[in-house]
């Protein structure tokens, strides 16, 4: 997605026009962004400096520049500097997106292993919930119908109890399991 982001924004943006500014550092601050330091100088040999962030984390390109500049050259650097963190994903990182690849924020959360993992917490995910809550409901009415003995149950169930101990679901087990004060 960071990949085509920016081969897109590349792609509608072409130009001949080359810029005064050139690229004296870059840093990268986040997962997705980088700072770049770029200058120009003046009459009397004087650095006019201009610090640029190029923030690649969603569908657009989200430049943000120190000061003010032409259009044309503000296309320019932007332009460069993306140039310069496709090569530096290539050759430092040796990084290759496939078209697979998706990029979230942090507080989105990955599912990974049943679980949603986000940056303060981990949940079961949905399609689990809903599976053991079914899986529960299924054991509970064969329990009333004396199809299987509630040891039998305990049993099958200390595997799940086992896998949702790790998650913060403490309101999923107070809905779904109950103890000998519930009833």
């Amino acid at each position: 997605m960071a990949r085509k982001c920016i081969e897109k924004y590349l792609e509608t943006h072409k130009s001949n026009y080359i810029g005064k500014y050139r690229c004296h550092s870059a840093v990268q601050t986040k997962k997705f962004e980088h700072k770049f330091h770029y200058y120009i100088l003046d009459i009397q040999f004087k650095a006019i400096d201009v610090f640029v962030t190029i923030d690649y984390s969603g569908e657009e390109i989200v430049p943000t520049f120190s000061v003010n500049l032409h259009e044309q050259e503000q296309e320019y650097i932007i332009k460069d500097a993306l140039n310069k963190i496709t090569k530096f994903l290539d050759e430092n990182l040796k990084l290759k997106l496939n078209s697979k690849t998706q990029i979230f924020k942090g507080k989105q959360g990955v599912n990974f292993c049943g679980y949603k993992i986000n940056e303060y917490r981990m949940k079961l995910r949905d399609k689990g919930k809903r599976k053991l809550k079914n899986k529960v409901k299924k054991l509970k009415k064969q329990v009333k119908n004396y199809e299987i003995s509630s040891i039998e149950a305990k049993k099958y169930l200390a595997g799940h109890i086992g896998y949702i101990k790790w998650a913060n679901v403490y309101n999923l087990t107070r809905k779904v399991f109950y103890t000998e004060e519930d009833l």
